[in-house]
């Protein structure tokens, strides 16, 4: 009987191979990749779905905004202005639906089949505007609202006007409802409004406020416009206003806070003269315009100032510093470079002088914050900047070679440099050398005074 063949141990000792090794890595770094890609698409998912549903509640809720119905007017609308059928309506604004704002309440006068102009607006105005009112105007300046009109201002409440002439002698600066009144139609109130002009964007409207209806001429000016006076006083203050805030608060303000701040100096120009009088669009233009005269008044009392305290001068290449730092670079005194050799730096050469250029760019850099920070003069920094200057230099003398004034200009900067090291000039250098006509000249006169001299010693023997 055959004996059965021996099993052979398993050796636990054996080590993991290189290849299972790098097999395990790369399994392990797949099952990665699929993971994280599965939460990828997982996460789009979510993201697809709530954005879905957002949309879906963003439609709902307009749907539900344009089938309300919107509220029944205000039947305690009273008339404004000249013209009866001008209205000013209480509109509430329908329930805002998980907004987080508060709904409120906007004087909005009514808008004609047009749109975008009142009936007021297509009216025209008396002289003195509004000037009847049985009660004393509580006025806030209005902001902005919201309506098919044009116009941002909320008109005070009056009942119909009178337009009589005899409203003009009862133009004062107190409010309406002052002095005592009859029951006649005109308005006896010795405080009457002195003028109220309509804010609205017609032509008839801006008329009024700057042209006399009687005679149509105007009866004063402001910078060149002309102006009521009364108008002409509000504008001035307003003016003087809004210029502080350009000093105090942003020089450069974009059109919209511009705008704002006209309307909030106008108002306040009325706050300070007690007398409310409703801009128009030429006013506020007339008041915003100024930023530009602002700015302009400025730089212009700047101006002198900076050419003799940072010792600037005209003309190109001709500034002071250039010439300074030739003469500390090459010319400090008779044995620096700039003296020594002069078949280089006689003139100074273009590309010389483009280092200087660059070099004081650099000097300014350091200064750009207000206090010194060096900075590396590197060839990454400024090598593109000294290439800049060469071409310059390049396109000037190309430019003005008729004149011949580079090659000048170089010439002048060598020969300063030369004064600066209290060097000789070349041509008085090369004057000293004796020539050989010299030289003759003297062998003559040598030999004329030798035979003088021998003439004498004879004359004395004999």
């Amino acid at each position: 009987m055959s004996s059965p063949t021996p099993v052979c141990p398993v050796r636990q000792d054996r080590c993991v191979t290189e290849k299972v090794l790098a097999t395990a890595n790369e399994a392990a770094q797949s099952a990665a990749r699929c993971q994280s890609a599965a939460e990828r698409t997982a996460s789009a998912q979510k993201k697809k779905i709530s954005k879905h549903q957002k949309e879906q509640e963003c439609a709902a809720f307009v749907e539900q905004e344009n089938t309300a119905p919107l509220p029944a007017p205000s039947n305690t609308a009273k008339a404004t202005g000249c013209n009866p059928a001008f209205v000013s309506t209480v509109v509430a604004t329908p329930p805002l639906k998980d907004t987080g704002l508060t709904p409120c309440r906007n004087t909005v006068p009514a808008a004609t089949a047009r749109g975008h102009r009142t009936a007021e607006a297509d009216t025209r105005r008396h002289k003195l505007g509004n000037l009847s009112s049985n009660s004393r105007i509580n006025f806030t300046p209005p902001g902005a609202v919201l309506g098919h009109s044009n116009t941002p201002e909320v008109f005070p409440p009056s009942d119909d006007e009178d337009t009589s002439d005899g409203e003009a002698d009862n133009v004062s600066s107190m409010a309406p409802g002052d002095g005592p009144d009859d029951d006649d139609d005109d308005d006896d109130n010795s405080g009457s409004l002195l003028m109220v002009i309509d804010g609205g964007d017609g032509d008839e409207q801006a008329a009024s406020a700057v042209v006399d209806d009687e005679t149509g001429s105007a009866v004063g000016q402001y910078k060149g416009h002309p102006l009521k006076s009364p108008i002409k006083l509000f504008t001035h203050l307003a003016i003087t206003l809004i210029r502080r805030r350009f000093g105090n608060k942003n020089t450069f303000p974009d059109p919209i806070l511009l705008l704002t701040w006209g309307k909030a100096v106008w108002w306040e120009a009325c706050k300070i003269l007690e007398i409310w009088i409703v801009y128009n669009s030429e006013l506020i233009k007339l008041v915003t315009d100024r930023d530009s005269h602002f700015r302009g008044e400025v730089k212009t009392a700047v101006f002198p100032l900076v050419a003799p305290m940072l010792g600037l001068r005209g003309g190109l290449y001709k500034s002071k510093i250039i010439q300074s730092s030739v003469n500390q670079v090459w010319f400090c005194n008779k044995k620096d470079e700039g003296v020594k050799y002069p078949g280089f730096y006689r003139p100074i050469p273009e590309v010389g002088l483009a280092l200087i250029l660059t070099v004081i760019e650099c000097c300014i850099d350091e200064w750009a914050s207000g206090t010194r920070d060096a900075i590396k003069f590197s060839a990454d920094e400024y090598e593109s900047k000294y290439h800049v200057h060469v071409s310059n230099l390049d396109r000037f003398e190309e430019h003005t070679k008729a004149y011949n004034i580079l090659p000048k200009l170089l010439m002048d900067l060598h020969d300063n440099g030369l004064i600066n090291a209290k060097a000789d000039p070349i041509e008085e250098q090369a004057s000293r050398a004796i020539s050989p006509s010299a030289f003759d000249t003297a062998i003559e006169e040598f030999r004329s005074r030798a035979a003088e001299s021998e003439s004498e010693m004879e004359e004395e023997d004999n």
